[in-house]
């Protein structure tokens, strides 16, 4: 080969390899064309879907507005009723607390009225009153509440009045 046909040979080559990398380089570009048309594409068919929607909602919103506006207000008297409740329930608590202080204090009352009672009936006991007895002439006698007709015989007898055949009636007081 001579050295004209050689330095054709190679700027043909060249000339290939350039026409090659021409190639790639349209072929990317033609794609990256249909993939920004085709992304275009999608995206005014995205912009329609969301436009639907956007007026789907609105409608859904104008007819279920009484509902949410209703649901708002159910919310709101909800929460104030929450609000009562823990207050009632506060107040309760103070309440159960209240209400075991005075039955502590009840129980307290009771068992000092029962003491009181019992020592009203201990004094009650220990109370002496006094008996008139008429056999020839009048004896005095101081008894308790608790004394029996016996009793009064055996104070009788201690005294030195016999008293087997007496009559003795309690009048009372």
């Amino acid at each position: 080969m001579t050295d004209t046909n050689k330095m054709l040979l190679s700027k043909i080559q060249a000339l290939k390899t350039g026409l090659h990398e021409v190639k790639n380089i349209v072929i990317e570009n033609l794609t990256s064309q249909k993939s920004q048309q085709y992304l275009t594409e999608e995206l005014v068919e995205n912009q329609k879907e969301r436009e639907i929607q956007k007026k789907l909602c609105e409608s859904y919103v104008a007819v279920h507005e009484p509902t949410l506006l209703e649901l708002e207000d159910s919310r709101k008297i909800q929460k104030e009723q929450e609000e009562k409740i823990n207050i009632l329930t506060e107040e309760n608590k103070k309440f159960i607390e209240i209400r075991q202080k005075l039955n502590e204090e009840n129980e307290k009352l009771c068992e000092e009225l029962g003491e009181m009672k019992r020592k009203l009936e201990d004094f009650e006991e220990k109370k002496t009153f006094q008996i008139f007895i008429k056999i020839r002439h009048y004896i005095t006698l101081d008894m308790k509440k608790s004394d029996t007709i016996a009793d009064v015989k055996k104070k009788l007898f201690k005294r030195g009045v016999f008293c087997n055949n007496c009559l003795l009636v309690y009048g009372g007081y």
